[in-house]
C-alpha cells in the first residue's frame, strides 16, 4: 500500500531558527497519525507545509500522489487541497457568515450542486455532529466547542480522504474534548478518514491515534502504537509523557 502521505528529510528555519530538521513521516491510508510535541516544537510549521501555506526549505514531500514540493504556481495545489480537509486550531470560522454559508463555501465552489442538494448535505452533516438545526446561526452565537464542531463539517464538506487537525481540542473543556476525539475517530470508522493530527493533547492522542509520533528539536525521534509510546524508554518520550520542564534528559 503506498503511503499518502510521504515526507523525506525536510527541513524549513526562519532566519537563524531552525525549526524542523530531517523530518521523515508516511501515512497510510485509513489511518490517524499523531505528532506529538510541546510548544515551539514545530508540529504547525509541518502542517502549514503540507497545505503549501510556507514553503518547505528542502525536502521531498509526496501527498495523494504529487510531488508537492515541486509546484511553482499556487493553482498547483488546487488537486491536492481539494482532496485535503484542514481544521485551523482556532476553528478559521468566517464571522460574517452563518454555519450554513461557512460550510457551503467550498462546496459553491468546487461541487457542482443545487441549492436543495447543498443544503440537504449540510443537514446531514450537522446531523452526524449533534448540530442539527443551527444552519442560520453565526459564529459568535456558538460556544468554542461548537465552533470546532462546525468547523470540522466545513473541513470534511468535500468528502476529503485526508484531514489535517491543528491542536483540534486547544480551548475546550475536558467533556468537549473528548467530543471532539470521537468525531475524529467516527470519520475514521465511517469514512475511511485519514487524519494527521498534531497536538499536545495526550487523551485527544490516546482516544484517535493508530499510530503516535514525537517531535522533538525538530526530528521525529520516536513513534509507535499508542501502547508502545506509552511503554517507551526513550529519554525525551519519558519527559514528555511524564511532564517534565525540557532541559537536559536524566539517563
Amino acid at each position: 500500500m503506498e503511503p499518502i502521505v510521504q515526507v523525506k528529510n525536510l527541513a524549513k528555519s526562519f532566519g537563524s531558527l531552525q525549526v524542523l530538521t530531517e523530518v521523515n513521516l508516511e501515512v497510510y491510508p485509513g489511518e490517524t497519525v499523531v505528532i506529538l510535541g510541546g510548544s515551539g516544537s514545530g508540529k504547525s510549521v509541518l502542517l502549514q507545509i503540507l497545505l503549501g501555506l510556507i514553503p518547505a526549505d528542502k525536502g521531498e514531500i509526496w501527498i495523494h500522489g504529487y510531488e508537492v514540493n515541486r509546484f511553482q504556481k499556487e493553482k498547483d495545489w488546487d488537486p491536492v487541497r481539494l482532496k485535503t480537509g484542514f481544521l485551523f486550531q482556532a476553528g478559521g470560522l468566517y464571522d460574517s457568515m452563518t454555519v450554513y454559508e461557512n460550510i457551503t463555501f467550498a462546496m459553491r465552489h468546487h461541487l457542482h450542486l443545487s441549492e436543495r442538494e447543498m443544503r440537504k448535505r449540510v443537514q446531514e452533516i450537522l446531523a452526524s455532529i449533534q448540530l442539527e438545526g443551527i444552519e442560520e446561526k453565526y459564529p459568535a452565537e456558538l460556544s468554542g466547542g461548537m465552533q470546532k464542531r462546525v468547523a470540522l463539517a466545513r473541513a470534511i464538506a468535500l468528502n476529503p480522504p485526508l484531514i489535517l487537525y491543528d491542536e483540534p481540542t486547544s480551548g475546550l473543556d475536558p467533556i468537549r474534548s473528548a467530543m471532539i476525539s470521537e468525531l475524529i475517530r467516527k470519520l475514521q470508522r465511517t469514512h475511511g478518514i485519514t487524519s494527521i493530527i498534531v497536538t499536545h493533547d495526550l487523551h485527544c492522542a490516546y482516544k484517535v491515534a493508530d499510530r503516535v509520533m514525537l517531535l522533538y528539536q525538530g526530528r521525529i525521534i520516536a513513534h509507535g502504537t499508542v501502547e508502545e509510546f506509552k511503554q517507551s524508554d526513550n529519554p525525551y518520550v519519558r519527559q514528555f509523557l511524564e511532564g517534565k520542564t525540557q532541559g537536559p534528559i536524566e539517563e
